[in-house]
């Protein structure tokens, strides 16, 4: 056990002898600032945090000390001169926390490689004002920092040297936090966090035993996952980056290169649809369709759509394939692909077609980012658009085992009972429970519900009781933002969703004896008097209606609350 004085002095104590002796700081080099954090590597280092004086590394066997400080325009230097925390991971790996970022520390280069938060980058640092760096359990680093809240990384998932790391956050504005002014931040024995806030206490993250989980691929997630399908084989597609996996049974069945079959150097897949002769068709940006046979392993191009983002698929119930693109809708029928000039002049140019579906009756229905949602007739002429969206952009719609259609927009989830009644539809937010209005994919699950990604998370909307249950970090989801329209169903009710973080994978059946949670009473309320110490406390007693009320001038009050266990 180490203990640093501020003033510089550090003693050394061995917990089970008693024994103690003193690094005094006459051989280290000056500290005049004061010392924040010590730590100790397990390899004869010890790492001394100062008060913006930077770091100094001890040698304990050859007792020489190294002082690290900022440097204006060192790329590998250290990022801040107030080092608040040092932190040896389980690896042995060295993280400093500074007021300039976090760092993580290369001892035989004696350079640092620094992670700081970016603006727009949702898989950045969280904040750059580092006070507490720990690691749980499982492996996953926690860093509590000033205005940013806490940001996690997976050690589990990035390799050394972390160059390109995605964390995870947890923040006030995510409900997770009560303040993002994180201080400290800890694992107990039992998996809960404990999070300490400047100003405003501790927050408490209880451990829940995970229900979602992550689909691995030779032991490791599948990230930056643009895509999912389930073929009428029961595989699975799963879109990256040039590449698309088959995975047969959980096993991996094929890999796919499309670069060979793309006009640019790279491209992703956007969405998959199979159609009535067992080809499957891709939409990928800016490269057009691609359709690929998976029995000859044979490739083809629809030359109508090249350069385009080709964003929407979907087989009709004649075989027609429907493709949705920034150009508008094509059709292919019977291998002839051609424009729907009149439908996309009907519906608009710009409306830019997202999603498709068909109702029972064989009507299109059509999910725009701009103009909200349009049906198309069995004729193919007569159009109709829905009345009484919350917003008229769509990221996706499909059909329900009981014929309803649900619509996930930027402003809510909605639900058309009766597809013949298009216009007597039901809205469900944030006012119903919704943790965010924006719905990235939604999917039925075998339990009848509706399940749902958000930017922040998952959520299932319980038909019976018209109510929102979300699910977050906390319960075991990947850090990273759910992909639009990146959802399906495997065979024994096994909901996927597809994220940058990974592909989170859940039965819906495992949430059926979910626990309920506590309900929150306030169980006192005290009016604070005097502007000295010590200061009064009276109790405030509600009146006959049970109201507290207040003068104008008595707003300092504390309320006690509590919950049944």
């Amino acid at each position: 056990m180490w203990l640093a004085h501020y003033a510089g002095d550090i003693h050394h104590i061995d917990p089970v002898t008693g024994k103690t002796w003193k690094l005094s700081r006459a051989i280290l080099p000056p500290i005049c600032d004061g010392v924040r954090t010590v730590a100790d590597d397990g390899r004869g280092h010890l790492y001394i945090g100062l008060r913006m004086e930077g770091l100094i590394v001890y040698d304990l066997r050859t007792h020489k000390g190294k002082r690290y400080v900022q440097q204006p325009g060192q790329q590998r230097g250290l990022p801040g001169n107030n080092v608040l925390s040092v932190f040896v991971d389980h690896r042995g790996h060295v993280w400093i926390g500074t007021n300039g970022g976090l760092a993580l520390f290369e001892p035989a280069k004696g350079q640092f490689l620094t992670f700081r938060h970016e603006r727009g980058k949702a898989e950045s640092l969280a904040g750059d004002n580092i006070y507490h760096v720990s690691e749980t359990v499982g492996h996953v680093l926690l860093v509590a920092s000033d205005i940013g809240g806490v940001s996690t990384l997976d050690l589990n998932r990035f390799a050394y040297p972390y160059d390109k790391p995605a964390f995870g956050r947890l923040t006030k504005e995510d409900g997770q936090l009560s303040s993002n002014h994180a201080r400290s931040v800890m694992e107990d024995a039992f998996g809960n966090l404990w999070v300490g806030n400047y100003a405003l206490g501790v927050d408490f993250l209880p451990h829940r035993q995970q229900a979602f989980g992550l689909l691995t691929l030779m032991e490791k997630p599948l990230t930056g996952v643009s895509g999912l399908f389930r073929d009428s084989q029961g595989r699975l597609w799963i879109s990256q980056d040039n590449w698309v996996t088959i995975l047969k049974d959980g096993k991996p069945y094929r890999m796919l290169d499309i670069s060979p079959h793309i006009d640019n150097s790279a491209a992703v897949v956007y969405c998959f649809c199979e159609d009535h002769e067992g080809n499957v068709w891709m939409g990928t940006s800016d490269n057009g369709a691609l359709k690929y046979n998976p029995v000859t392993g044979q490739w083809s191009t629809i030359p109508q759509t090249r350069g385009m983002d080709v964003v929407a698929l979907f087989t009709g119930h004649d075989g027609t394939v429907w493709m949705g693109t920034e150009k508008g809708i094509y059709s292919s029928v019977n291998g002839r692909v051609r424009p729907e000039n009149e439908l996309n002049r009907r519906i608009g140019y710009n409306a830019f077609p997202n999603s498709f579906c068909e109702d029972r009756q064989g009507r299109l229905w059509i999910g725009t980012m701009v103009k909200g949602v349009a049906v198309l007739a069995k004729n193919r002429r007569d159009v109709t658009f829905l009345r009484g969206l919350p917003t008229s952009s769509v990221n996706q719609i499909i059909r329900s085992a009981d014929g309803m259609m649900w619509i996930a927009t930027h402003k809510g989830l909605v639900c058309v009972p009766d597809a013949n009644q298009p216009n007597a539809l039901l809205v469900y937010d944030t006012r119903q429970g919704l943790a965010r209005n924006f719905i990235s994919a939604i999917e039925e699950g075998a339990d009848g519900n509706i399940w749902m990604s958000l930017s922040i998370g998952v959520s299932r909307f319980d038909r019976k009781s018209k109510r929102f249950s979300n699910y977050g970090f906390s319960s075991g989801l990947p850090m990273g933002n759910f992909v639009a329209k990146s959802a399906t169903s495997m065979s024994g009710g096994l909901l996927l969703f597809g994220s940058s973080g990974g592909i989170c994978e859940f039965r819906p059946s495992s949430f059926a004896g979910e626990e309920r949670v506590s309900t929150l009473g306030i169980i006192g309320c005290e009016r604070l008097t005097g502007g000295h110490e010590p200061v009064d406390r009276l109790l405030v007693e509600p009146d006959a209606q049970g109201t507290i009320r207040l003068r104008h001038d008595e707003n300092s009050v504390m309320i006690c609350a509590g919950v049944a266990v």
